[in-house]
């Protein structure tokens, strides 16, 4: 019927309150697009793309792309786009996580361009936190340096447009490699390097560092675990403290560093280094400690395990444990800090979204589990 009457049909999926996939039932290239792109592990269908779209939709919006979208596309693509065709993608489906809207010209099979926006512009200032950060990054690193190449590209455009923050972007041929790198070598020794690059100092870890640590976990576990909070705080508190003195680098930290931000492919069998594109820097701060990103390489992969049901968590942590001890290790850093940071940073990275929005962020619930399972790696 859309296709039929011309009709601008979006439908959306897995619900009209969270739509993570919006796609265009009158372009199947760009449903197309997206299927292969964001859900390559799918099962195939005897429906194509737009056609399985269509059965599956849980809401449906009508009408031509908006004002906001089409000035974007005039500032990135220094051009008007005629009758252009819209796919939308967000990670979580939420308002205050950015969505983004992939540009195709009428009949192209690959989009022009992304224009990146926060459904609730209340949470702009995240985006223009995010898009800053990456660029005052790159030129720390050089633009033209091996690290810097791992970065999200330039953008083409970044600032206001029909008075809401975009950011327009050129389409990175990575992106259907994300979330896909099995072996985290790769990834770690890009990590290694950046925070190397980035330090700005050396500073012993000092009562500071621990009370603001310490300020993660009270909050976490009084919150979600608050029968074992006490014992837990304490044993954080006695781990952190012993570790007062030891030097500590300050570098730049992504704030979200796991596989499901990490792109990775190789050209071909023989190239020995591959690409790699690192995505989703909201997070970013220009200085804080090697840690947080650190453990974020695990605690993604366990959170993720969590929401899936997994039954068993505790060994897997401790699994991630060892090798957070190893890598720092291999840092010249205290492998104590393993033990000692990991209450910490799990705490913030449950509860962060909440903290800074008031609502409550993908997988805290299922996250709860996983901060029960780690309880015994903290005596």
């Amino acid at each position: 019927m859309s296709r039929a009457a011309g009709l601008r049909a979006y439908t959306l999926w897995p619900s009209a309150a969270h739509p993570r996939i919006a796609a265009d039932l009158g372009h199947p290239a760009s449903a197309a697009w997206l299927r292969l792109t964001f859900e390559p592990d799918a099962p195939r269908r005897l429906v194509g793309p737009a056609t399985w779209n269509a059965l599956r939709t849980h809401g449906l919006v009508l009408g031509p792309p908006s004002r906001l979208i089409a000035e974007a596309i005039r500032r990135g693509a220094d051009r008007d786009i005629a009758a252009p065709r819209l796919a939308l993608y967000s990670p979580t489906g939420q308002s205050l996580s950015k969505a983004a809207c992939f540009v195709f010209e009428d009949g192209a099979e690959q989009p022009t361009l992304v224009v990146k926006a926060m459904p609730d512009p209340r949470y702009a200032s995240r985006l223009r936190h995010e898009t800053e950060m990456v660029e005052t990054i790159r030129r720390r690193l050089g633009w033209s340096s091996h690290l810097a190449a791992a970065l999200p590209l330039p953008p083409l455009f970044a600032g206001t447009g029909a008075g809401e923050y975009v950011v327009v972007q050129p389409v990175d041929p990575l992106a259907a490699s994300t979330g896909r790198l099995a072996d985290p070598a790769p990834a770690l020794s890009w990590l290694r390097e950046f925070q190397d690059s980035t330090t700005t100092r050396i500073r012993a870890w000092g009562d500071v560092d621990t009370e603001d640590a310490l300020e993660h976990v009270r909050y976490a576990w009084c919150r979600a675990r608050p029968a074992i909070a006490a014992a837990v705080i304490a044993d954080a508190e006695r781990l952190l403290r012993t570790l007062e003195g030891r030097p500590v680098r300050r570098c730049a930290v992504h704030g979200d560093f796991w596989r499901g931000n990490i792109a990775y492919r190789r050209s071909n069998s023989s190239d020995r280094n591959g690409q790699l594109r690192i995505y989703d820097w909201e997070w970013a701060q220009p200085e804080g400690t090697p840690f947080f990103d650190l453990w974020t390489t695990e605690l993604g992969v366990l959170r993720r395990q969590a929401e899936e049901g997994e039954p068993e968590l505790t060994q897997p942590a401790r699994d991630a444990l060892a090798r957070v001890a190893s890598e720092l290790e291999r840092q010249s850093l205290d492998p104590g800090f393993a033990r000692a940071t990991l209450a910490p940073s799990l705490g913030w990275l449950v509860f962060r979204v909440r903290r800074l929005t008031g609502v409550a962020g993908g997988a805290e619930a299922a996250s709860v589990r996983l901060m029960a399972a780690v309880e015994s790696l903290l005596s």
